[in-house]
């Protein structure tokens, strides 16, 4: 199963995307961007490791 958790600060986002192996949680991925940097959120988003997430502030 895979996790992905986003916080959001006025300025940048932190984005982690975890999977479940063997019973253990372990990072696939982790990204801190500046949120005017949309090339680079939506780039991150489409390599795969975070398709889905659920985003409540």
């Amino acid at each position: 199963m895979k996790y992905v958790g986003a916080d959001l600060h006025e300025h940048s986002i932190t984005i982690c995307v975890m999977v479940k192996v063997r019973g253990k949680r372990k990072v696939e991925a982790r990204r801190s961007l500046m949120c005017q940097d949309t090339e680079a959120i939506r780039e991150f988003w489409n390599t795969g490791s975070a398709k889905k997430a659920i985003i409540a502030e």
